[in-house]
């Protein structure tokens, strides 16, 4: 029952933590505090693509599979070299890591539609 207890707090703490993350993000005002929310941002959204990715390849056959795995690895490494040059021109700035990771957000944010349409074309 401790156990239980103990485990059912993590989780109450852990939402609590998401929740009160989600709104500072509204009111973010320093540099650092905007960089870590865009960071989070990103980081939600690319665990929503690894979820998409893996509900979308359980509907293909082997061969599609294949294919949309050398896919992704490219679109990857695109997504990640497209949005390095994008925020070069800030970089050394204090708003760099803010526009890299809104940048890889917006672009995964389109790959995740684009999987959904996907999925539900089959």
């Amino acid at each position: 029952m401790r156990l239980l207890t103990t485990a059912m707090l993590g989780v109450l703490l852990a939402a609590h933590t998401t929740l009160a993350l989600a709104e500072d993000c509204q009111h973010a005002a320093t540099q650092s505090a905007i960089d870590q929310c865009a960071l989070q941002a990103y980081q939600q959204e690319d665990a929503l693509l690894n979820q998409n990715y893996k509900a979308l390849m359980a509907h293909l056959n082997h061969d599609q599979q294949t294919a949309l795995n050398k896919v992704q690895r490219a679109w990857v490494q695109y997504r990640d070299l497209n949005c390095h040059f994008i925020a070069s021109q800030y970089q050394g700035g204090s708003i760099y890591p803010a526009v890299l990771s809104g940048c890889l957000t917006d672009m995964t944010k389109v790959r995740n539609l684009d999987f959904k349409a996907m999925k539900n074309a089959e």
